[in-house]
């Protein structure tokens, strides 16, 4: 009995000593997303639309060294999405199964959804209270709404989309400036027309804290 209580408090101790050296850092950021469309065929209407982007994550750290740190980073990004579809002709309306409004004036397709990244992270330690950082990893995004101009058109498209992000980080202190990228794998297209398709794209530049 005494040998089990033992075994028991030093599986305790280890799990407590494993817990005391994973760092958690949560962070919180918010910027600028500058979105488009990736069509096929492809398509020289379709321009970037500006959005905002702002988002959370928590970096869970996995190792770490004088000089640099490896981490996980799952997080929650609302962002706000689309395209510019420069003066439409009649029949793109047809095939995208939209309303483009009036014909020859660019049109903006407003899409805001909800991602979860899941990063992994590297960290490097370039100076005292200066560091760079890099991400790289899947991401997994639900569709809230969409809109032409005006119209709801949210059933136009699917709502899941999964794809990859990465981005470079420069950090003082506990504040950073982001710039990343991301592509979508999804075809979001729900078009009767089989050889259409279209997948989320873009860039994006960030402000944000640790904690």
């Amino acid at each position: 009995m005494k040998k089990t209580v033992l075994t028991a408090l030093a599986c305790l101790a280890a799990i407590a000593g494993v817990s005391a050296q994973t760092t958690i850092k949560p962070r919180a950021e918010i910027g600028l997303n500058f979105g488009n469309i990736s069509t096929s065929p492809s398509t020289d209407m379709y321009k970037i639309a500006l959005g905002l982007r702002a988002g959370a994550a928590v970096e869970i750290g996995l190792s770490e060294s004088p000089l640099t740190q490896v981490y996980l980073a799952p997080g929650l990004t609302y962002k706000n999405h689309g395209t510019k579809i420069q003066n439409p002709v009649s029949s793109l309306g047809s095939i995208l199964g939209i309303d483009l409004g009036s014909l020859g004036q660019d049109v903006r397709l407003s899409m805001h959804s909800l991602a979860v990244p899941v990063n992994l992270g590297l960290r490097a330690n370039l100076a005292n209270d200066l560091g760079l950082s890099l991400e790289f990893g899947p991401y997994f995004s639900y569709l809230l709404s969409a809109k032409s101009g005006d119209t709801t058109i949210t059933d136009a498209y699917k709502r899941f989309d999964a794809g990859i992000n990465g981005s470079v980080a420069l950090e003082y202190q506990r504040y950073f400036l982001r710039l990343g990228a991301e592509y979508g794998l999804t075809n979001l297209s729900k078009s009767s027309v089989d050889a259409l398709k279209e997948r989320n794209v873009g860039f994006f530049t960030t402000v944000g804290m640790s904690f």
